[in-house]
């Protein structure tokens, strides 16, 4: 992704000296910005969606988890995962059921 963005700069005249900072710079704002997205669409759409769910049920169970807040500390987790997946994408064969793959294997762990 940096590779492609130094490149688009260069085509756009932006010297090289400049360009290839400027790509991680970019690319790293990026990365920022698709996390932000992730993490506002985490806490605004899954926890109301878990929360919905909870309060429907008859267990007790899960209203003590939402009471005890654990579904927005897990929530954090999504933007790491976009950040562990960016740092990993250049590198590996990353498509997306490797990520899938990865994701549920997180949680596993996490659990």
């Amino acid at each position: 992704m940096i590779e492609k963005i130094t490149e688009l700069l260069v085509h756009y005249s932006v010297p090289p000296s400049i360009a290839s900072p400027a790509g991680y710079v970019l690319a790293l704002g990026c990365v920022v910005l698709v996390s932000f997205v992730v993490d506002f669409l985490t806490r605004r759409v899954l926890l109301r969606l878990i929360a919905a769910l909870a309060k429907r049920s008859k267990t007790t169970f899960d209203d003590a988890v939402i009471s005890n807040k654990v579904p927005e500390k897990f929530a954090h987790i999504a933007p790491a995962i976009v950040f562990y997946l960016s740092k990993t994408a250049p590198r590996t064969n990353l498509t997306p059921q490797n990520s899938l793959h990865f994701s549920l294997r997180m949680c596993r762990t996490l659990l």
